[in-house]
């Protein structure tokens, strides 16, 4: 056996004789389908194996042990030996390591009475698996208690009059042969599947030959029912107030050959209603909701299977319309698409003035009102695939206007989505329908690829049950949905960062009632998986350093790329130089002293240092030796802009053969920084404003190419892109440029800053006070368009806060954000892993408005200077905070998380 096989762990050894062999062979299978982590000598013992060695470890290395009991089984020596060893681990019961499981009808032992079984002797298939499956949850979580309030033992009335009560649980259905259908279909929307509710006393109770037994649900056109004829059969019964539109929808629904489609049993007339065959299962909706984001694995699987569903419908020429989470059904075979009311032709000419379905899936040509193809369901397909793998929409919003907004022009947001499904993805929501892929192309792209599984339990030979090709895989590829329809309370996450995220999010539900237990699950949810959450929320605890304070406000910080210095720029007066990682938060050589207040400061090549104060003068310093810690400087002070008018940022070029500066003149002025004497070229920002004029920020983007402007203008605050081409530091620009290349749509709103992306210089994240009245200050991300003819919105980040951001600094990698912001309740500095915008880390120290941040060289550290004078200064490693914290408690954690396994260092 491999040395990783001993570090494997299992959930389940089963333990069998050869006569229950395909017994043992099937509750394996079932629990692979639902996503646990089997071990059973039929498979893992191959040619080769000791198998002895390979029993002795399976049965160390798995969590519980399974007993396959029969007769065979009570006289075989080695089945003894296997569930006493499981028994005496766990004497107790409390960990439940041993779960019988009788297959056939026998005497147990003595000993082995005193454990509760599950008794699968006589029931059908199906019956064997829902008790199987739902006993494995028992087992798991630990309790048995049902999702919703148990029927109310007393007299019932036969209408309920109060929308929204549970409906009354039905007996459970035979375990034998002929069970009724319409009991286990209850009874699985009861236990977690299809939500039901009780008849309301305006619901018909007989339509057609179909005796109404729930509502499945109801919309603005149409209410479904759970009928049930005389023969016991049960269908979904759909009402509307319009037969041409059910009549529509049967024939695009008989048009479909599919076992993953619910068929037309019948219709009629009076009054008009449409029957399709009952689809047993939970909606994607409604399991995301319940159990978060899938798997990787579970994720590749769904997205594949969806695709065979819809090349069905494809196939039969038509357009689903609607491929919204509501619409999906996970059941035991795989998803089944239902409700083709908003179905049309392909190729089909809009109906009305505004197109059928659900926003969120909504592709563009439907906003538009355009022709609809296939490629609509594919588009529908990216979105669903996208929510169901992370959680929110690829293109969110509040309102129905701001959905479509984001559909028609921003780009999509992926995170979380691994390859090759994102990738997929991505092509799927191409804005132009002729561009998507096909649902064929797209099945090719999965299938070719082996979808990204997590790290498990080696296997000794196990062949692969996933295999490439056809529309519709196998059923044993549709691991994790039948696990997430099984009834009963949700189980612990078996993923790592899913466990990671429960734990996160009970933190942060406690934060305000309890924060230093908070601090404890932060450390716990981090300990399980390092992700962008629960590292945002341990770094909440990283520990402040106040550097010796300025005696006015910092409003210009900037770290040596050399020296990994840091430079604080105060109305002091004076550029102080520090040493981040000298723990006494010392000054690292003698401050940089000027005659008036210093606004900004900016580190060239070689420790080239240039800072502009009020007066508008810029003074660039040159370290002897190029090492800043020298304390000795050769200086040169220069009149960059008009006496009195302040210079507000300075900023050297990627190359650090130019130098610019902003000012309340309105101009950003570029300057070969070896000769200061001219401007090389004069952007007149503001364009004749006459009142304000102040350039709050400025960066250089795609090299030394092009700079970014935002500030006051005469069009408004506003955010500006300008191409240095053609500028020749020998020959500067006779007169100011005011013709900039794009400012569209790229709102600025009076103060703020921006900065361009090291690890992508076409990218430039922009911030402002709030740009919508009674908004947030969000985050916005531009990007330069190909062709490089302006700046194009990409993304925004929302902003927690409708007081002004100041502030914005990237690390090194690009990989975080820090913001600095005016909000007097605080917190003024946040944090933000650009992996998972969502969250962020607010760091805790600074009470003052914070004019500047910025990271050091190996992104290690943010400094942060505020109005009051601060200077702040964080690790930004969240190792580093993790080491202040101590863990939850046994109790704490046993109280909150009792089948979850308590995390340590």
């Amino acid at each position: 056996m491999s040395s990783g096989a001993e570090t494997a762990t299992w959930d389940f050894f089963i333990s069998y004789t050869a006569v229950d062999k395909d017994w043992a062979v099937w509750i394996a299978w079932q629990l692979e389908l639902a996503e646990y982590r089997v071990l059973i000598q039929e498979w893992d013992f191959g040619p080769g194996a000791h198998w002895m060695a390979s029993m002795d470890l399976g049965m160390a290395k798995s969590r519980r042990t399974i007993a396959v009991c029969s007769e065979a089984y009570m006289r075989s020596g080695w089945g003894q030996m296997e569930w006493h060893g499981a028994l005496q681990a766990d004497s107790s019961g409390t960990d439940r390591k041993l779960v019988p499981i009788r297959v056939a009808d026998c005497e147990l032992s003595p000993l082995l009475r005193q454990v509760v079984w599950v008794d699968l002797v006589g029931l059908t298939e199906g019956a064997a698996r829902n008790r199987l499956l739902g006993a494995i949850e028992h087992v798991v979580t630990g309790r048995a208690k049902p999702s919703q309030s148990p029927a109310f033992p007393g007299v019932l009335p036969t209408r309920v009059s109060v929308p929204g009560l549970h409906p009354p649980t039905p007996p459970p259905s035979f375990p034998g042969p002929g069970g009724s259908t319409l009991t286990s279909a209850a009874f699985l929307a009861r236990s977690g599947g299809t939500r039901v509710a009780p008849l309301t006393e305006h619901d018909p109770t007989v339509i057609g030959p179909y005796t109404l037994r729930y509502r499945l649900g109801a919309g603005l056109l149409s209410t479904v029912y759970l009928g049930e004829d005389d023969k016991g059969r049960t269908a979904a019964v759909k009402t509307s107030g319009s037969p041409e539109r059910l009549a529509r929808e049967a024939r695009h629904t008989r048009a479909v050959r599919s076992v993953h489609v619910p068929a037309v049993l019948g219709a009629g007339s009076a009054p008009p209603y449409l029957a399709t065959e009952y689809a047993d299962g939970t909606t994607l909706a409604e399991r995301v909701a319940l159990r978060g984001p899938f798997t990787a694995t579970g994720l590749h699987q769904f997205a594949v299977h969806l695709l065979g569903v819809l090349a069905d419908v494809h196939r039969a020429g038509i357009v689903h319309g609607d491929v919204a989470p509501g619409n999906v059904i996970l059941s035991a075979s795989g998803p089944r698409l239902i409700d083709f009311g908003a179905a049309r032709p392909d190729g089909d000419r809009p109906r009305g003035p505004r197109a059928e379905g659900t926003a969120n899936v909504m592709a563009p040509e439907l906003w538009r009102n355009s022709v609809v193809t296939t490629a609509a369901d594919v588009f529908a397909w990216g979105c669903l695939v996208t929510y169901a793998g992370t959680r929110r929409w690829p293109f969110p919003g509040a309102t129905e206007d701001e959905v479509r907004g984001r559909i028609l022009g921003a780009a999509p947001g992926l995170t979380g989505l691994a390859q090759p499904v994102r990738g997929a993805v991505r092509a799927a929501l191409h804005r132009e329908p002729a561009s998507r892929p096909t649902v064929a192309d797209l099945l090719g792209r999965l299938t070719e690829a082996p979808a990204a599984r997590p790290v498990s339990a080696p296997r000794f030979g196990r062949r692969a049950l996933f295999t490439s090709g056809g529309a519709v895989l196998a059923m044993a590829a549709n691991a994790g949905l039948t696990r997430d329809t099984a009834a009963g309370p949700a189980a612990p996450p078996r993923d790592p960062a899913a466990r990671a995220e429960v734990v996160a999010v009970t933190a942060d539900r406690l934060r305000s009632r309890d924060p230093d237990l908070a601090a404890r699950l932060d450390l716990a949810a981090y300990l399980i998986r390092s992700t962008p959450r629960t590292r945002a929320n341990v770094l909440r605890h990283t520990e402040m350093t106040r550097l010796s304070r300025h005696s006015g406000p910092v409003k210009g910080l900037a770290f040596d790329p050399s020296s990994g210095l840091l430079a604080s720029a105060g109305y002091d007066g004076a550029v102080r130089l520090w040493d981040p990682r000298d723990n006494h938060a010392r000054q690292a050589a003698e401050p940089l002293r000027n005659v008036s207040s210093v606004l900004c400061v900016a580190f060239g090549p070689a420790g080239l240092v240039a800072f502009g104060d009020v007066e508008g003068l810029v003074t660039i310093a040159r370290p002897e030796r190029g090492d800043p810690r020298s304390g000795r400087w050769r200086r040169r002070t220069f009149p960059a802009h008009p006496p009195g008018q302040e210079v507000l940022r300075v900023r050297f070029g990627p190359t650090g053969g130019l130098l610019a500066s902003s000012s309340v003149d309105g101009t950003v002025r570029i300057w070969n920084p070896v000769d200061p004497t001219l401007p090389l070229r004069v952007l007149d920002h503001a364009d004749r404003a006459v009142d304000n004029k102040w350039v709050w920020g400025m960066d250089f983007c795609a090299g030394d190419r092009m700079v970014v402007t935002a500030g006051d203008s005469s069009t408004g605050s506003s955010v500006k892109l300008w191409s240095l081409d053609g500028l020749d530091a020998d020959r500067p620009d006779p007169a100011p440029v005011r013709q900039q290349l794009d400012m569209s749509a790229n709102a600025f709103a009076g103060i703020g800053h921006v900065a361009t992306d090291p690890a992508d210089d076409r990218v430039v994240f922009v911030v402002s006070a709030p740009v919508a009245q009674g908004g947030n200050s969000d985050v916005r991300v531009l990007r330069l368009r190909d062709g490089d003819d302006g700046l194009g919105r990409a993304s925004v980040i929302p902003g927690h806060s409708g007081f002004a951001t100041l502030a914005v600094a990237l690390s090194p990698d690009g990989t975080r954000l820090a913001t600095g912001n005016e909000d007097p309740r605080g917190p003024t500095v946040r944090l933000w892993d650009r992996a998972d915008t969502t969250v962020s880390t607010p760091l805790p120290g600074l009470a003052d408005k914070v004019w500047a941040t910025a990271f050091s060289p190996d992104g290690a550290f943010l400094a942060a200077g505020a109005e009051n004078g601060d200077l702040g200064l964080w690790a930004t490693d969240p190792e580093r905070a993790a080491d202040r914290l101590e863990p939850p408690t046994e109790d704490e954690w046993f109280r909150l998380f009792p089948s979850l396994l308590r995390p340590v260092r």
